[in-house]
């Protein structure tokens, strides 16, 4: 695939979401103008699927025990997750929030996280993505989708702070950092090799992304501003050749992906 840029046909009013099954690299989205929740493979936005369900903003995604499982929040609030492969197994939780969900996966469980409507991070968690529980409620606050990612055996949990600040820590709320860059948006997270990337739009509408070595660290040097803009959160997923792909809402409503540029890809250590 070619660092150049690629628009698909669709359009969208919310973030995208990414994930990896099967080899084959996914995009969801909601539609414009309809709230349905659709499916396709890339690169040419083929085996595209339009389910019947809507959500109220952008789509969590990720790889759980051989199935592609979704989050998504309702048109009513509450939030949902799904095994893709069978319908019948959507459960719709107690939970509710005005943004959307964010899955990961680590150690066999499957992490639910979320901004509630009192603005406060919860995570939830399961062993078989229908039960969940040990819900953990942070003291940490935002308006936005957070981000949740397994990184170097821990679970990470990255957030937009309701000061427009992105920050990052356990699941659990230790070890918390507080970058400078800032987004009216919530961030995104990949992992490529043995580094962490964060992604984000600025509040200049600018997409970046930067890398870590430690998961808390960031040097200036190494981040890439894009000269791609948008005004939703970017979402990032790294490929078995451990390069790292963009996607994005344009400011047209249209999606689009590209290969994130080496710099704060391929960085050694700081």
């Amino acid at each position: 695939m070619s660092n150049s840029k690629v628009t698909l046909h669709e359009t969208s009013q919310s973030a995208p979401a990414s994930a990896y099954f099967g080899n084959v690299a996914k995009i969801l989205w909601r539609g414009l103008g309809n709230n349905q929740i659709n499916i396709a493979d890339l690169p040419n936005d083929s085996h595209k699927q339009t389910l019947s369900e809507l959500s109220l903003a952008q789509i969590a995604a990720v790889a759980f025990q051989n199935n592609l499982y979704i989050a998504w929040t309702g048109t009513d609030l509450r939030l949902n997750v799904m095994n893709l492969a069978n319908p019948s197994s959507k459960i719709t939780l107690q939970e509710t929030s005005v943004v959307g969900p964010a899955l990961a996966v680590i150690d066999n469980k499957l992490y639910l996280g979320w901004t509630g409507t009192d603005t406060r991070l919860n995570t939830l968690s399961s062993t078989d993505g229908k039960n969940f529980g040990g819900k953990q409620t942070l003291s940490e606050t935002s308006f936005q989708s957070p981000a949740l990612i397994a990184f170097k055996g821990k679970l990470r949990l990255g957030w937009t702070g309701t000061d427009q600040r992105l920050n990052i820590a356990m699941v659990d709320g230790s070890g918390k950092v507080t970058l400078s860059e800032t987004s009216p948006v919530g961030p995104a997270f990949a992992v490529a090799g043995d580094r962490l990337i964060l992604g984000w739009t600025g509040t200049n509408s600018h997409l970046n992304w930067n890398s870590s070595s430690d998961g808390a660290t960031f040097p200036s040097q190494t981040k890439v501003t894009s000269p791609e803009t948008s005004t939703q959160a970017p979402a990032l997923l790294s490929d078995p050749q451990a390069n790292v792909l963009i996607y994005w809402t344009g400011t047209n409503a249209q999606l689009n992906f590209m290969v994130a540029e080496a710099a704060a890809v391929s960085a050694k250590s700081a």
